[in-house]
């Protein structure tokens, strides 16, 4: 247990005092509500009650109004999935965004939980009781993830999505997520090349293109051009998987 909450534990002492940057840098951090019928046709019909709308109100933010923030998601956190990003992106960007974090670890709740732009839920069964209150889902995998099935469902409701660039996380994105580069956990071998997994290390990260990736696209046109690409090409990801798949299981 006391390796498997190094990254946590380690990435609370490297975060403690965040770069700085200029201020300026974090500004532009809303985004405005898009039109749902211009996001692209329907194409699953359990989705049809889960418009773009809905997403996008959620990030909205004016002047005149200090609340609510835009709401950025990461589910099922752990230290092999990037919270030492998280930690320092929700210290970094405080004021600017506020995140909704689905923990799949007890301790990295409590390292969390004290950052007051951070809300810490337990998994749920349903998950758009997640999404919908997310505009934007972080995917900072320090592992080799084989996919990213959270992405496919965020981008099924036109979430963007920015991913780390570990694994199939990538490929999950469609070509469409924004991707930063992470360094991956770092695993020891014994004398037979075996994989010491109770040795592994958690290297310090940059957030820097994590920031840069998170104000471009919450910038009003760019979210929602996205928006509409990401819905549309999860759409047509699940329309082509289906249509690959549906001869082989007549056939069976």
């Amino acid at each position: 247990m006391q390796a498997q909450l190094a990254g946590a534990e380690t990435a609370q002492q490297q975060e403690s005092q965040p770069a700085q940057r200029p201020q300026s840098q974090l500004n532009n951090c809303g985004a405005r509500p898009i039109d749902a019928e211009s996001a692209g046709p329907e194409t699953v019909q359990q989705l049809q009650s889960q418009p773009v709308q809905d997403v996008a109100s959620c990030c909205e933010r004016r002047s005149d109004e200090p609340a609510p923030l835009p709401v950025l998601g990461v589910l099922k956190l752990t230290p092999e999935k990037g919270c030492s990003i998280v930690l320092a992106l929700a210290q970094q960007l405080q004021g600017c965004f506020d995140f909704l974090i689905v923990a799949g670890d007890p301790k990295v709740a409590e390292v969390l939980s004290p950052q007051s732009n951070v809300t810490v839920i337990e998994p749920q069964d349903d998950i758009d009781k997640v999404l919908s209150r997310v505009c934007l889902v972080l995917a900072p995998s320090l592992w080799f993830e084989s996919w990213g099935m959270v992405v496919t469902e965020a981008l099924l409701r036109g979430l963007p999505c920015i991913v780390s660039d570990a694994g199939g996380l990538p490929e999950a994105g469609l070509g469409i997520c924004p991707v930063c580069p992470v360094a991956p956990i770092e695993i020891p071998t014994d004398s037979e090349g075996t994989p010491i997994w109770a040795m592994r290390q958690y290297p310090k990260q940059d957030i820097w293109p994590w920031v840069t990736a998170i104000q471009q696209t919450m910038q009003p046109v760019v979210f929602a051009d996205l928006s509409r690409r990401c819905r549309q090409a999860g759409h047509n990801f699940l329309e082509q998987g289906a249509q690959l798949e549906l001869p082989g299981l007549l056939s069976w």
